[in-house]
């Protein structure tokens, strides 16, 4: 019986540990080749989202834009109507929003469905908010009380905000000027004019990202003993606000309310309840009825306790708007915040910023 050589049976076995050799850097090239495109198709998928997703956003700016048009026609048209659902438009979409924005009233997070997405749509006047290139020291004071900023923290605080804006370097007591900050690291000089960007207190001295942000210290140290601000200071200001610091009433958050001259908690409640409608023992509120203020003299005789504290520090009209867009496709969004200023029909753009969110 003929038996193969030793040297073929080696040779065999070397060829074929070879052959599976290949076949194995071969599966795995083809593995690797099968997750590349997997994952550029992921990518790819991702960014022809995203680009959806920030269309979807820019085209909720110009809803925004039509909403505030409609609700200067429907200023006029509503005041000849005693029930506003018989507007030849009351049923459209857009009618409820734009009805609101004529009485003053924000839209909160109103949802519009475009095609495959939705865009998710705010709309503030910024006259809700108030003005930081306006305050007074008592209205830090009130606004420290608000955000529960320790009393031991204020004098220095105000004094640096007032150095930080005032034309001259002379400092107040306990205060800042450009001589204390060109001795940190890194150094600059004090502005001595308006601030720009609510952000900008960030290099006022005693003004810190957990006070303005409500986020931590950076440093772990002292991140173990900080306690959180009960409302982030950068919700309450802005720089685009009324030009005389005045608050609109039928705008303002909680908060913001509370920072005016005499109020508490419960008579800024009791003012948002007044301007929603929201009646005691009345649960049903008829929906034609238009319960925001008209004017400062209806807030004054609908509290007239309160009227002459605030008096001169309140307005219910909006020429500012805080816009912010949110467009959403399939778990991606992207965000369009801006301020516009809007008068005569036309919307100005004064700031504008873009965010995604995957």
């Amino acid at each position: 019986m003929h038996r193969p050589s030793t040297n073929l049976s080696r040779q065999d076995g070397a060829a074929l540990i070879v052959a599976m050799w290949v076949v194995a850097l071969m599966a795995i090239m083809v593995s690797s080749f099968a997750f590349d495109m997997h994952v550029e198709a992921k990518v790819l998928s991702y960014y022809k989202k995203r680009m959806q997703a920030t269309h979807l956003a820019k085209a909720g700016v110009e809803r925004a834009r039509m909403l505030l048009i409609k609700s200067v026609e429907l200023k006029d048209q509503l005041s000849g109507l005693e029930d506003p659902s018989e507007h030849e438009d009351s049923a459209t979409s857009w009618f409820d929003s734009a009805k609101g924005l004529s009485e003053g009233v924000p839209v909160m997070a109103a949802i519009s469905i475009l095609g495959r997405g939705e865009v998710v749509l705010t709309i503030i006047p910024e006259e809700a908010r108030r003005n930081v290139n306006r305050l007074t020291e008592e209205d830090w004071e009130r606004i420290f009380e608000v955000t529960a900023i320790p009393e031991e923290e204020w004098e220095v605080m105000i004094d640096s905000y007032l150095d930080w804006i005032d034309a001259d370097e002379t400092d107040r007591l306990s205060g800042a000027e450009s001589e204390y900050y060109e001795e940190l690291e890194p150094s600059y000089v004090s502005k001595n004019a308006a601030l720009d960007t609510v952000d900008e207190l960030l290099l006022v001295r005693g003004f810190t990202r957990g006070i303005l942000y409500g986020l931590p210290p950076e440093d772990q140290e002292d991140a173990e003993d900080w306690i959180p601000p009960l409302v982030p200071m950068h919700e309450l200001l802005t720089v685009y606000g009324d030009p005389q610091g005045r608050v609109n009433v039928n705008a303002a958050s909680l908060e913001v309310l509370m920072t005016l001259p005499g109020m508490d908690d419960l008579m800024a409640t009791e003012i948002i309840s007044e301007r929603n409608g929201e009646f005691l023992g009345d649960i049903e509120q008829p929906e034609a009825e238009d319960t925001s203020f008209e004017s400062v003299a209806d807030f004054n005789s609908r509290f007239p306790e309160i009227g002459q504290a605030v008096s001169g520090k309140i307005t219910t009209s909006a020429s500012l708007y805080r816009i912010v867009s949110v467009g959403r496709l399939k778990g991606v969004e992207h965000t369009v915040s801006c301020i516009v200023s809007f008068s005569k029909g036309e919307m100005e753009i004064l700031r504008w910023s873009e965010s995604d969110v995957l």
